[in-house]
């Protein structure tokens, strides 16, 4: 399965294009999300959600790593945002999604995997392309890692890695991480949190589920409340 296709939220598919059944999630080209996007601009802030958008990594479109966040995220997260998934090799597209939510007052929520937290943290602490509330980077990975500075454009962000010190050598996702530059804590983020020992590189939806879910809970709380006080 080529999760690249699974990508955005079947309920605003479904209201801007009228697709039904297991083709909701999908988009056939770039020519229909193409479409599927320009009306998703017109939409009014109140029917949208908060912005929850996953980045995956190297062969996320296929291993699905980071996807399983989307796929599994339990229905009192899911059913109060609006959950997209993007691939790392997709900058454009994912500023493009944090403009337009924030843009409409919506809160932002950025979760980036492996090269897919390199991309979401380019975009963001490098370019400071546009404000996030939440950034979670798991296990983030690449040879560009940089002495950043406390970004003002984040609120909060959550770095969550693999502590290669101890991790397995008997792990196939955990060699490639190590050859491609695990970043392990940044000190530019609000907090950083190793993960359990038996977890690996690809362990993106667990790491996500045990260290991180709590966090994107408490946003969207406040989000409401706000929202119900106005």
């Amino acid at each position: 399965m080529n999760y690249a296709y699974l990508r955005n939220p079947p309920r605003l598919l479904h209201r801007l294009t009228g697709t039904l059944g297991s083709s909701a999630e999908r988009v056939a080209c770039r020519k229909a999300e193409r479409c599927f996007m320009d009306r998703l601009h017109q939409m009014p802030a109140g029917a949208l959600r908060p912005l929850f958008l996953v980045v995956g990594g190297f062969m996320d479109s296929v291993r699905g790593h980071a996807y399983a966040i989307c796929r599994n995220c339990p229905p009192d997260v899911a059913h109060r945002c609006d959950l997209f998934y993007r691939h790392y090799t997709e900058p454009d597209d994912v500023q493009e999604l944090l403009e337009l939510y924030h843009r409409k007052g919506l809160p932002t929520i950025l979760v980036g995997h492996s090269w897919g937290a390199d991309t979401a943290v380019n975009l963001v602490v490098c370019k400071h392309s546009v404000p996030v509330d939440l950034l979670v980077t798991l296990d983030p990975v690449s040879r560009k890692r940089r002495n950043w500075k406390r970004c003002t454009f984040i609120r909060q962000w959550i770095n969550i890695y693999v502590d290669y010190n101890q991790a397995t050598w008997f792990n196939i996702t955990n060699i490639v991480a190590r050859i491609g530059g695990p970043w392990g804590p940044v000190a530019a983020a609000h907090e950083n949190i190793p993960c359990p020992k038996d977890f690996p590189h690809s362990a993106a939806e667990p790491m996500f589920r045990t260290l991180a879910l709590s966090k994107v809970r408490l946003l969207l709380d406040h989000s409401m409340s706000v929202h119900a006080r106005r």
